[in-house]
């Protein structure tokens, strides 16, 4: 967004130029526009005229700047105003006659002139001040900013691998989250590339309601004992988008306690010798969440024990007699 000087009074030896070159804005900001006269000689009073089209852009207010008695109108449903502002005993230099606050009430690409028309520029003497005018237009950029993508957090952000065998609530499963805002246009939609971790590549988060917040919840049926970035993709109603942030997720294979995604005597000896306090195995105890693959008579979900119970179970199945933990 560009907030140039607009109504910039110009006064030269041949007399004073009053020039409008009109800003640039995305969306419906609010610019505060400095009408100027610059090189100021003696000057006592000003009074201009602005029309432009209502159906583009309204002015929203006039502030008081280096003169005195400020007075304006405004009629935003014809597109008029008017603002006279006096000083007693006459200003020299650059002076600010007045800050002008435009809001933008169209769409993107109109535009609209900003037709000055001056009714009295005076000196101190009470004589007029030659000038000539310059107007400008006021443009409504598209807007070309992605949305802002924070706080990417998977909650737990380590889940056990999901093969349609019970698990014990909230091991295989996690909450995505991430924070989405979008100062022009506001947030059209929010996706996550699942498709490492066998889901969609595309996957719709959900905004939580009255909040930036969008979430959505997952397992992992692939890319088991790796960690994954799984990339937001957030895309606002101009169609910028921002893929640059991703969540960082580990899956884990239930029952390989060596992690070396193979479950095999070795994952059955660790646990053993855990139990019989051998070291190493006892001073670096194997975890639960990958270890507790059975309860009593035979719960699929656990009992957040590592003990006999799944030692034998993983001994089973590697028999053959036992489904995969």
């Amino acid at each position: 967004m560009q907030t140039p000087d607009l109504l910039h009074l110009t006064h030269t030896a041949a007399g004073s130029e009053i020039n409008c070159p009109g800003p640039s804005l995305s969306g419906k900001a609010l610019p505060i526009i400095v009408t100027t006269v610059n090189n100021a000689d003696n000057l006592g009073g000003c009074r201009i005229n602005l029309t432009y089209n209502a159906s583009v852009v309204h002015v929203s207010g006039v502030l008081q700047g280096d003169m005195d008695y400020l007075t304006y109108n405004i009629d935003n449903g014809t597109g008029w105003m008017t603002a006279i502002a006096l000083n007693d005993s006459g200003l020299n230099g650059d002076i600010v006659f007045a800050n002008i606050e435009l809001n933008a009430v169209g769409i993107k690409g109109e535009e609209t002139l900003l037709d000055i028309t001056v009714i009295q520029l005076i000196d101190t003497g009470f004589n007029p001040i030659d000038h000539t005018v310059i107007d400008g237009t006021f443009i409504i950029e598209e807007d070309t900013e992605a949305p802002t993508v924070t706080d990417a957090s998977a909650s737990p952000d380590t889940i056990l691998n999901d093969n349609g065998r019970p698990r014990a609530p909230g091991t295989n499963t996690t909450t995505l989250s991430v924070t989405v805002t979008d100062a022009h246009s506001g947030v059209a939609n929010v996706t996550i590339d699942l498709s490492s971790i066998g889901g969609y590549a595309n996957e719709p988060m959900v905004r939580e309601r009255k909040t930036d917040t969008w979430t959505v919840s997952v397992n992992a049926v692939a890319g088991i004992n790796l960690t994954h970035h799984l990339t937001v993709n957030a895309t606002d109603d101009k169609g910028n988008f921002n893929d640059s942030v991703y969540i960082t997720l580990t899956v884990l294979r239930r029952g390989d306690v060596c992690r070396n995604n193979v479950i095999d005597n070795n994952d059955v000896i660790y646990i053993a010798r855990y139990l019989a306090d051998l070291e190493p195995e006892c001073s670096n105890p194997p975890g639960v969440l990958v270890t507790d693959v059975v309860g009593l008579s035979g719960d699929a979900r656990g009992d957040s024990i590592v003990d006999l119970m799944d030692a034998l179970y993983l001994a089973r199945y590697i028999a053959g007699l036992e489904g995969e933990p």
